[in-house]
């Protein structure tokens, strides 16, 4: 029974990295698009560089999960017996105010921002970025990508159950969890810092400062929201009291 109960963690987390490897192809393709075009040049080593970072980070990211063989942690199993079927209740779904939605919106547009606005600095050559600096943003965004990678991962496991029932909505507290309330905001906020640095644009920066605000705004609206259908939201804001970055905010 533990045996079949691994096997079918094993299955899960595989169907994950695929899903990650595809994922990934489909991320790296649009954003080589988003950069050479304004660029309108191929010769644009800050962009094969940080092309190379995003698919580097993520493959790496998955060979560790893979060669760790990390099985989704077992559910105890309820005693054997007839099996008696009952109706699901589905949970209420609650729709995101149109606010909400604008929000995140414009925070997809900023994003695209992000790599459109270096591209054009590169070919009009509004700023320059020493090449070192560029390079340790790649560090960042490959730091700030993995964060992103793990929490997601932390997700896969603690919702993974042998048994057919959805599992308690209860707030995840390990991992990047235990650390910061948001740690996938934490991570994106990283890398999007970092990308303009690393495809050699300091005008790139003024894109982030602008599409903060709107991540700030989502965790404002997502922490309400959690509130509302996590019994134990509250008992984890006592035990982790910083939403992106520890002992500041």
């Amino acid at each position: 029974m533990r045996l079949a109960g691994w096997m079918g963690g094993r299955r899960v987390m595989g169907r994950t990295h695929v899903a990650y490897a595809f994922g990934l192809a489909v991320m790296v393709l649009p954003i080589a698009a988003i950069v050479f075009l304004p660029a309108w040049t191929l010769h644009y080593w800050q962009a094969w560089a940080l092309l190379a970072t995003v698919f580097g980070s993520y493959s790496v990211a998955i060979i560790a999960s893979a060669v760790r063989r990390e099985p989704a942690p077992l559910q105890p199993r309820k005693p054997e017996g007839p099996r008696v079927e009952t109706p699901r209740v589905e949970t209420p779904r609650i729709e995101p105010p149109a606010s909400q939605r604008i929000t995140m919106i414009l925070a997809s547009l900023g994003f695209v921002a992000l790599l459109v606005v270096p591209g054009f600095d590169h070919r009009f050559g509004w700023s320059s970025v020493p090449p070192s600096i560029s390079l340790a943003a790649d560090l960042l965004v490959a730091a700030g990508l993995l964060i992103t990678y793990q929490v997601r991962q932390e997700i896969v496991r603690h919702s993974y159950a042998t048994d057919d029932e959805p599992p308690d909505r209860r707030m995840i507290s390990t991992g990047p969890y235990a650390v910061v309330r948001h740690p996938t905001h934490a991570g994106t906020l990283l890398y999007q810092a970092a990308i303009p640095v690393a495809l050699g644009s300091w005008w790139g920066l003024v894109v982030f400062a602008v599409i903060t605000p709107l991540t700030l705004i989502r965790i404002f609206y997502e922490e309400n929201l959690i509130r509302q259908i996590v019994s134990d939201y509250s008992d984890y804001t006592q035990q982790v009291k910083y939403r992106l970055l520890p002992h500041i905010w």
